[in-house]
C-alpha cells in the first residue's frame, strides 16, 4: 500500500530505534484495533517533537501526520 493510502489514529506509547534495521526511528502506538508499529524517518523534524502520551493521526490520501500534544498544542508533519 502507498504511503499515501495509509490511515490511522492513536497514541504512541513508546519510541524507540531499532539498531538491527539501520537505526530506524520508529514508535508503537495504540489504536482502536490494538497495536501498530509506525516508522518516524520519512516525516521531518516528527521524532524531535513527538512525546509519549501525544496523539498521532495520518490522515487519508495525505503525506502529512498531525501530532497532538495534551496540553492542545498541535503540529502538521510533512512526508519528505
Amino acid at each position: 500500500m502507498a504511503e499515501k493510502e495509509v490511515f490511522f489514529r492513536g497514541v504512541i506509547t513508546k519510541i524507540y530505534r531499532i539498531p538491527n534495521q539501520h537505526d530506524m526511528r520508529v514508535f508503537d502506538i495504540k489504536t482502536e484495533y490494538g497495536e501498530s508499529v509506525v516508522s518516524a524517518d520519512n516525516w521531518w523534524y516528527l521524532w524531535e517533537f513527538a512525546s509519549v502520551g501525544d496523539s498521532i493521526i495520518k490522515p487519508p490520501d495525505t503525506l502529512m501526520i498531525i501530532i497532538k500534544k495534551p496540553n492542545g498544542e498541535s503540529k502538521e508533519f510533512y512526508y519528505r
